[in-house]
């Protein structure tokens, strides 16, 4: 509301600038809000509608809080810390060995590769990706599926790590060791994800999936039944997938794994198996891969090599070890953790 004055001599009217105040301050507010959601300052996301993730967690909750049966997401998921090699622990590894073992000890850690936690991350969002297209490419009405998940474990950190990432989520997030029991008493299922870290010899996801196919053919037997194998990081798909479950199985966009037997000559692979006692089945089933998020043990490394890195060598002079391989850590998907926001 203007507000006029008069002057009796030259009629200079004068109006009260309130109603232009305002309308500066509302513009101004507008702009800020703007700058805020461009730059994505605290607070400019509040007025936005809720994700489909924020929407989705209160019920995974209260899924996990009523039943033992559903795995509970850790949001946000623990990170972990940089782990590379030590250079002076490497050295003192190597001259460790006697003079003529020297060569092929530099050679095995020149040989190891350390992945960054950002390298993990970028491999496993191409993973999510393809998983995300697949899913898209289904009619509708035709897009559940559920995810397995084990709690300290990488499978559900892993999980933990893609869900913001998924453009259709889970109906719901299932305990490994509640399968059984979910299977028995829901003959919907028609899809399931495994999402995982890296996988090596793939003897463990490949008993998962041979089990889960398994539970659905014995409770509600389905030809379409599908298992999305999401694993950022593998050696050979083909130890995972074998003719009896080759049907159910999708392996998703991966990065390859380099194994003992493609790191090394068949005369080096010898060598390493009289001066290491590596067995023969190391050579395609083990790596030389670790990431800042996982210890390298007997599973994954050949078991000198494990031994070896967390700083229990068989090989090496206690003496020349002034530090160890790998800075000694907790895999951040075995920490202690609280679920916040949990309403």
């Amino acid at each position: 509301m203007a507000v006029s004055l008069v002057n009796s001599e030259n009629r200079i009217i004068i109006r009260d600038r309130t109603c232009s105040l305002k309308k500066v301050l509302v513009f101004a507010l507008l702009a800020i809000g703007a700058v805020g959601l461009f730059f994505n300052l605290p607070g400019a996301s509040a007025a936005q509608p809720q994700s489909a993730l924020a929407l989705k967690l209160p019920q995974y909750y209260n899924m996990s809080a009523h039943s033992p049966i559903y795995y509970r997401p850790r949001l946000p998921p623990p990170l972990p810390q940089s782990h590379p090699l030590q250079p002076r622990g490497v050295e003192g590894w190597i001259n460790g060995h006697c003079f003529f073992q020297r060569p092929m000890a530099r050679k095995i850690m020149k040989m190891v590769r350390h992945i960054p936690y950002g390298e993990f991350k970028t491999a496993l969002l191409s993973t999510v990706r393809h998983f995300n297209s697949k899913i898209e490419g289904l009619p509708p009405n035709d897009r559940d599926y559920i995810a397995i998940a084990r709690n300290y474990k990488s499978n559900g950190w892993v999980t933990d790590l893609v869900l913001p990432h998924l453009t259709h989520l889970p109906t719901a997030i299932v305990n490994w060791d509640s399968s059984v029991k979910y299977f028995r008493k829901t003959h919907n299922v028609k899809r399931v994800v495994l999402f995982d870290d890296a996988t090596y010899s793939g003897s463990q996801l490949s008993y998962m999936i041979s089990t889960l196919v398994d539970l659905k053919m014995d409770f509600s037997p389905d030809p379409a039944f599908k298992i999305y194998a999401a694993v950022p990081f593998m050696t050979n798909p083909e130890r995972v997938v074998h003719d009896s479950i080759r049907p159910y199985v999708e392996i998703m966009e991966h990065v390859h794994l380099q194994t003992v037997g493609e790191a090394f000559s068949e005369a080096e692979c010898r060598v390493l198996e009289s001066q290491y006692d590596l067995s023969q089945e190391s050579r395609g089933s083990m790596g030389l891969t670790y990431f800042d998020h996982k210890v390298p043990d007997y599973l994954s490394f050949p078991n000198f090599l494990a031994k070896s890195l967390t700083a229990e060598a068989e090989h090496c002079n206690p003496q020349c070890m002034d530090e160890p391989i790998i800075e000694e850590f907790t895999p951040p998907y075995k920490e202690d953790w609280e679920v916040i926001n949990d309403s």
